[in-house]
């Protein structure tokens, strides 16, 4: 300092500018700060700190970290060790379970633990970042890829199903047209057929579930899907148990399968009854809602039968999880959770105790005019001339040779490959081709691959895809084939016969 220059006098003692200073920097930063001394007792805290424990300034002083302001019990090993180690010059990281001292509720936070110096002696700084939300949107997370993982699991399984039941039901159904009606062998070929038939829905659920169902959505009024279905329910549910509907009548539409939505409307309700059993209400209400992810349409199904536990609800839309009812197939309510995710929307399910279940299913409305094709008459088909020649390629000998024998009894001319490769070398072979018929997942080149090289090779042949399960549900294929276009494994000889009509003769 240069000798005559006037030095001014602080406007306020030198203690209180730096607790002035202090307050600023504390108040300024975004983390929520506590200051506390070895022992745990609270020296300071910022505003952040104060709100995100809901108490007051005067009466979080004194209180104690550890004894008031926590449900942890040593995070990180001894606590009194850790704090040794902080006072040392060492940093520490970790999460804690935070409790504010009002209402006892608890929180977690992720901790930054350090040695500042205050009032003249050492003392620990407690920085928090509040991490519940990040914790439960990363538990969101890893259901969602929980149940994805489960969905393609189950659709894998699903598509070897099909197969099989492609080959049970169709020699089933051959046997049965040569097997006379009095005939006691007749009742047993039946029985197998009705069999094959019901593994045939399961294996339907599984694919909702895994989002690979062929869905034919509709814009359409969700309302009118639900009191179509009320008598239904109704019988679903049975005299002693009522059905209550509470519909919007300015409800917003949707895009959505009806088929696929009755099935989604009956699965709640028969979970419903086995929840309530006796007595109760199921109530089903429709309205409007705007979320951050847009207009969305809403559909809240609750009943009056008992809570269901955290525990069942981490897993209730996992197929065959036990719901301990011992009266459903285990995948009512993950087929609910497949055709509704399939469909663009989510599904929650809540319980408090004391009260029954609370589903709530959103879904985007839908403000533009469906650009889903009309599906043609089956009144109006032309029925196609005989002799038409059939590319059939499937590398499953069983379901090829069983659809090639439906197929040429109905007089078509059939072509069988066993890969996408063959195929290609039997078109170059032949050049009255009309229709390919292939199977879509076959090792090397898939169907859809073949598809594109085929329709690239022969612009004028048709195309039909067969799969135990579709990846497509509306729209067009990447490679130009309409979904209208596509068996569904397992099918029947009339479903086979009236798909290659419609592709031939429509």
């Amino acid at each position: 300092m240069l000798e005559g220059d006037h030095v001014r006098e602080p406007d306020s003692p030198p203690d209180r500018r730096d607790e002035a200073f202090r307050a600023a920097v504390l108040n300024g930063v975004y983390s929520a700060i506590m200051i506390h001394d070895r022992t745990g007792r609270v020296l300071d805290m910022n505003e952040n700190m104060l709100r995100l424990y809901q108490v007051g300034r005067e009466e979080a002083l004194g209180l104690n970290i550890v004894d008031d302001l926590s449900a942890s019990v040593n995070p990180a090993g001894d606590l009194a060790a850790l704090w040794d180690r902080v006072l040392t010059g060492e940093t520490s990281h970790f999460e804690w379970k935070a409790r504010r001292p009002h209402d006892g509720s608890t929180f977690d936070v992720e901790v930054l633990l350090s040695r500042v110096p205050f009032q003249g002696q050492d003392a620990l700084l407690f920085a928090v970042r509040d991490i519940g939300d990040c914790t439960q949107l990363e538990a969101e997370r890893r259901e969602t890829r929980k149940m994805e993982a489960v969905g393609r699991l189950a659709g894998g399984i699903a598509h070897d199903f099909n197969n099989l039941l492609t080959t049970i039901s169709g020699y089933t159904d051959l046997l049965l047209q040569t097997v006379e009606a009095d005939d006691p062998r007749r009742e047993d070929l039946l029985e197998i057929s009705q069999a094959a038939r019901k593994a045939a829905l399961m294996t339907r659920q599984l694919l909702a579930l895994s989002r690979h169902q062929v869905m034919r959505p509709r814009i359409m009024d969700l309302n009118d899907v639900v009191a179509a279905m009320a008598e239904t329910l109704r019988e679903l549910l049975g005299e002693k148990l009522e059905l209550e509907l509470l519909l919007d009548p300015a409800l917003r539409t949707v895009e959505i399968d009806p088929g696929q939505m009755q099935e989604v409307l009956a699965n709640l309700a028969l979970n419903a009854r086995e929840s309530m059993r006796d007595s109760g209400r199921l109530v089903m209400a429709t309205a409007n809602a705007d979320e951050a992810e847009g207009q969305r349409v809403l559909l809240v199904v609750r009943d009056t039968g008992p809570a269901i536990g955290e525990d069942m609800r981490a897993h209730l839309f996992e197929p065959f999880f036990p719901k301990g009812t011992g009266n459903d197939s285990g995948l009512g309510l993950s087929t609910v959770y497949g055709i509704i995710n399939q469909s663009g929307g989510t599904i929650t399910v809540d319980s408090e105790p004391g009260r029954g279940p609370i589903f709530r299913i959103s879904l985007p409305a839908v403000l533009t005019p469906s650009s889903t094709a009309t599906e043609p008459d089956p009144l109006q088909l032309t029925l196609p001339l005989q002799g038409q020649t059939i590319l059939l390629v499937d590398d499953q000998d069983a379901v090829r040779r069983l659809t090639a024998r439906n197929l040429r009894q109905s007089k078509y001319q059939v072509l069988e490959a066993g890969d996408g490769h063959e195929a290609l070398k039997v078109l170059q072979d032949h050049r009255k081709v009309h229709l390919l018929l292939t199977d879509v997942v076959m090792p090397g080149m898939d169907g859809r691959e073949l598809a594109r090289r085929v329709t690239e090779m022969r612009p004028d042949i048709k195309v039909i895809l067969m799969s135990g399960y579709h990846g497509q549900t509306d729209g067009e294929t990447d490679d130009g084939v309409p979904p209208s276009a596509f068996l569904q494994k397992p099918f029947t000889q009339e479903g086979l016969l009236q798909k290659v009509r419609d592709a031939l003769g429509g």
